[in-house]
C-alpha cells in the first residue's frame, strides 16, 4: 500500500509500506490519474468531488480507493510536493518549522511543511471520509 509519494520534476518516488520504494519516470499528475482511472474515475473527477463536498479549492485530498486517500503537502524548501496517504499516518509532530510524519509501518518523513497546514489536511480527510460514511450508512440501514 502507498505510504507517500515524492514528486520530483519528471519522476516520482513511491514509498510503499511493505514493498520499499520505487521510481516512476513520469509526472505525478499522470501517475495519480492512472491510479484513479484504475479504480473507475479520473484524478480531476475525484478532486472535483472533494471540492464540492467540502467546499474547498486548494490542497485538495483525493480518495483513490478504500485505504488510499492522498493529500498534498507542499515542501516549501525544496519546491517539491509530497502526497501523503492519510490512512497510513500514525502521528504528526511539529518540529519547529517542519512536520514529522510517523507512519504505521514505522517509517518517518520530515517535511518542511507547516504543522498547522498538515493538521488541516488531516482534518479534511477525516471530514470527507465521515461525510461519505454518513451518506452510505443510512441507505444500508433501510435494507
Amino acid at each position: 500500500m502507498i505510504t507517500y509519494i515524492e514528486d520530483r520534476n519528471n519522476e516520482i518516488v513511491v514509498h510503499m509500506d511493505s514493498w520499499g520504494t520505487y521510481t516512476v519516470h513520469e509526472r505525478c499528475k499522470v501517475f495519480l490519474n492512472k491510479l484513479c482511472e484504475h479504480y473507475g474515475s479520473s484524478f480531476e473527477g475525484r478532486k472535483q468531488a472533494v471540492c464540492a463536498c467540502l467546499n474547498i479549492h486548494q490542497k485538495v485530498p483525493v480518495l483513490i480507493r478504500e485505504g488510499i486517500i492522498l493529500y498534498p503537502v507542499i515542501d516549501a524548501a525544496s519546491k517539491n510536493n509530497v502526497w501523503v496517504n492519510y490512512c497510513k499516518v500514525k502521528k504528526i509532530t511539529a518540529k519547529q518549522y517542519q512536520t514529522l510524519f510517523e507512519f504505521h509501518d514505522g517509517t518517518m518523513l520530515l517535511s518542511d511543511s507547516e504543522y498547522r497546514s498538515v493538521k488541516m489536511q488531516q482534518y479534511r480527510c477525516t471530514n470527507y471520509l465521515f461525510v461519505l460514511h454518513e451518506r452510505i450508512a443510512p441507505a444500508s440501514v433501510l435494507h
